[in-house]
Formats: structure tokens, sequence, C-alpha cells
């Protein structure tokens, strides 16, 4: 590692019973620290309390906040369990939030992002009453910060990675990073005549009341393509939701039905590497679980959809960036380099808050770069792959 590097401690508290999700808050740290962390100038350390906390007659709770005053992001969880108390709170978890919380009044550090995991439905007394109060802290707390209820660890894992990789792209500036700046190398339009307009424009209407045009974004999935027929190929298209509702899923669904139209598309995914979006490719082409294809427990007739539907998408123009540091203006090259060979039909970018930008212009910069990206290109650099 470089000895130029920012270090930055991330701290977990929870109760024992969410063994599961400290051990995956490892494997993120240390996955976020491969694909981002030597291009970028960090080291990220997972901190959980009963690997660093060292043997000592002393308060055990003392220790532990010693090690908490150096976090820069303190990651709070609960299940079942409240925690056992300490000396001055009902649990050590809702301490060591307190004690962040307080710091972080004075000193706006460290950032606190706490997660709810459903509980199980309470068997005997102690249990109810365990809830009770995790139930009272979320009702303490909702006035003073946000926080995010999940299911299964698995989507802990999902939102985890998200937060943590925002989190990171949020407070560059304030630790000093290098990320990517942003230029505005919008060209000025020249002005249009009314009269070619309207000549444009009506003959759009004929072709679409003729029946010649088709949709120039096509999912494979007849009631939202009826519905998507208005939109013509230069829309600037937001697809928002909640974390695993399945954005991703709809939009490996829709490179897989534009590509089958002998069309170009670009999938850019700061979020997810290459990988992981050939797995989705495969198994939406194929009709496969990718659970299943994950776990390795494929069964025998999965085998010829997937030979199939990697012949085909092996024919398809297909281009993933997987750069988990990208920036506007690196995305720009892509699309240069690409249009220099192929027009390009179709640009996804699939995690828009993990990619760098100044001032808050995320918006306006996608504008300008959907205004431009049917435009020829000169060759620039840019990292991409051929499926």
């Amino acid at each position: 590692m470089s000895t130029n590097v920012n270090k930055f401690k991330i701290f977990m508290a929870s109760p024992d019973d969410l063994y599961e999700e400290r051990k995956i808050f490892g494997e993120v740290i240390e996955a976020i620290n491969r694909s981002r962390g030597d291009a970028e100038g960090f080291h990220l350390e997972a901190i959980i309390w009963e690997k660093y906390a060292y043997p000592e007659a002393n308060n055990p709770q003392a220790i532990v906040n010693k090690i908490l005053d150096d976090a820069a992001l303190v990651v709070v969880a609960f299940w079942n369990k409240f925690g056992a108390p300490t000396k001055d709170f009902p649990s050590g978890t809702m301490e060591e939030f307190s004690r962040a919380y307080e710091k972080r009044k004075t000193t706006g550090k460290p950032s606190i992002k706490i997660y709810f995991r459903q509980p199980d439905p309470p068997k005997a007394l102690a249990q109810l009453e365990e809830l009770r109060k995790i139930l009272e802290f979320k009702e303490l707390i909702k006035d003073k910060t946000l926080y995010k209820d999940y299911l299964v660890a698995q989507v802990f894992k999902d939102v985890l990675q998200e937060h943590i990789n925002a989190w990171i792209s949020i407070d560059m500036k304030s630790a000093k990073l290098s990320p990517n700046k942003i230029t505005n190398t919008a060209k000025v339009e020249p002005l249009s005549d009314v009269r070619s307009l309207l000549k444009d424009y009506f003959e759009e209407i004929e072709r679409k009341y003729e029946g010649i045009k088709k949709p120039s974004i096509y999912f494979g999935i007849s009631s939202l393509d009826r519905n998507l027929r208005q939109l013509d190929e230069n829309n600037l298209i937001l697809v928002a939701g909640d974390v695993s509702t399945g954005k991703t899923t709809l939009l490996i669904n829709l490179v897989n039905a534009i590509a089958s139209l002998n069309k170009a598309v670009l999938f850019i995914s700061p979020r997810l590497h290459k990988k992981e979006i050939v797995e989705r490719l495969i198994c939406n082409s194929g009709g496969v679980a990718l659970s299943r294809l994950k776990s390795g427990k494929l069964k025998d007739q999965d085998w010829p959809p997937m030979t199939m539907a990697a012949g085909r998408l092996s024919e398809h123009a297909i281009y993933i960036d997987d750069n988990y540091s990208t920036s506007i203006d690196q995305i720009r090259k892509v699309v240069a380099e690409l249009n220099t060979s192929h027009d390009l039909n179709l640009i996804i970018i699939d995690g828009l808050n993990y990619i760098q930008h100044e001032n808050d212009k995320l918006g306006q910069a996608l504008r300008v770069l959907s205004r431009e990206c049917r435009k020829r290109w000169s060759p620039e650099i840019g990292q991409s792959y051929k499926v």
C-alpha cells in the first residue's frame, strides 16, 4: 500500500445477534478497498469491538469507546436484541451511538448510518422486552437521524455497500482526496428556426401514425413498452426506487431487449463488477435463476438455455464499463471512443450516486451528455469491455 493514503476507521456497533451482518461489514469494506482504494488513494479499516478491544482490568465499554472515538463512519445495527446494559446506558450499542452522535454535533464527525433488520416474532417475554427497547430507541432517534429498515442480511450487504460508496464520494473533498474533476465541455447549439422544426416534427408524427416507427426504448415487456412509445431516442430517463427493488434487473432486461434488435448498448455500472453484470445478462437472457448460478446449485436443465444465451450475447454489441471511480468526464471519453466505431443507441448508468461530480450538478451534466451522445466524437481514451 502506498504511504500517501488517506486512512479511515469504520466502526460497527451492534448487539451480538448480528454476527452475519458484522461478517458482511468486513467483506464490504475489503471489497471497497480492492475496487476503489488503490485507485483513489484511501484505505478503510473495518472495526468491530471483539477484534480490537484488548484485555484490560477496566470498564469494558470505556475501552470500546476509545476505539470508537477515532472512527470516521459509525454503522449502527439492530435485529432481535437491544444489547447488554452498561454503566450509563441501557445497552452498549446505544452508548456507542450516543457517543458518536454527541461528537458529531460538536465536530461534524463521524458520519452515522443506522439500520434495523426486521425482527423475528417474539416467542418469550424476554424477547418481547428486547423488541420493546428497540422500538423505543427507533422512536427516540426518529427526529435526530434517518435510518434504514431491511429484511435479510443480503439486503444489508447491498445497502451498506451503496451507502459507504456514496459516503466516500461525498466526503472526498473534506478528506482531501482527488476525484476526477468535471469540466463543462458542452457546446453551444446553433439556433433553430421553427419552419424546419415543424417539418421534422410532422414527419415524425407520420411515421408514428403509419406504424413505421418502433419504440426506441424496448424492455420486451408488452405493457411497459406500450406506455413508452411516446419516448424518442433523445430522452434522458431516470429509473428511481428504493434499494433492492429490481432497478438493475429491469435495466438488464432493457440491455438484452435493445441488443436483440442489433443495436449498440453501453452499460455503465460503478457498483457492479463486470463479471456480475455478465452473470445477470446470461440469467436474464436464458431464464435461469441468478441465485442458483451464484450458489453453484445449477440444475442439468439450466445448461442448455445458459449456453444459448451466451451464444446470443456474444453476437451483440454490448459494452460494459465497471470503473468504480468514474465521472461524467470519464463516461464522456468512453462514449467518444465507442461512437467512433459504433453508433450507440442506448447508454445506461446503473448507480448515479457513485458518479463523481461537482457542485451537485449531476442532473445538468447528464442532460448535457444526453444531447451530445448521439453525435460522432473524435477518439479519446476510455476503458470498456466487450461481452
